[in-house]
């Protein structure tokens, strides 16, 4: 059983190297078709979610989400067990020590989607603004 776990390494403000994976284009359609392979899973036992965020079994094809954490960092973390899926469907284990560059795919995938950027200052998982737009900015 292969397990993967999260990793918000974008908020963690360490300048540390990371190994890198190859480039990966990931469409709409590509998340699409995992959420139709795979069962997701909505975990609200408190042992699971102190440990992880979200876990990918392959074998059996679940991807189980902690239920406890709020919306925007249940998408994350499903968008981040997706690229992992993304990646192990062409062949590559995209587990440890790969898991800082699966999160910052997530998180690209996640801007691209919602446009919606962490507020200064605050946990990622919390305060959550929309990215101004031509509408909303003000003078």
């Amino acid at each position: 059983m292969v397990f993967a776990t999260l990793i918000l390494g974008l908020w963690l403000g360490t300048q540390t190297e990371f190994p890198l994976l190859p480039p990966l284009e990931i469409t709409a359609g590509d998340i699409i078709a995992v959420a139709v392979e795979y069962t997701i899973i909505h975990e609200d036992n408190p042992t699971f979610c102190r440990q992880f965020y979200g876990m990918t079994d392959y074998s059996t094809r679940t991807i189980t989400l902690c239920a406890l954490n709020d919306n925007a960092l249940q998408r994350r973390t499903l968008l981040h067990e997706i690229v992992h899926v993304l990646y192990w469907k062409r062949g590559i284990n995209s587990g440890e020590p790969f898991e800082h560059a699966v999160g910052v795919k997530a998180e690209e995938l996640y801007q691209k989607f919602y446009g919606l950027t962490p507020i200064s200052g605050s946990p990622p998982n919390e305060q959550i603004a929309p990215t101004p737009t031509e509408e909303t900015k003000t003078e």
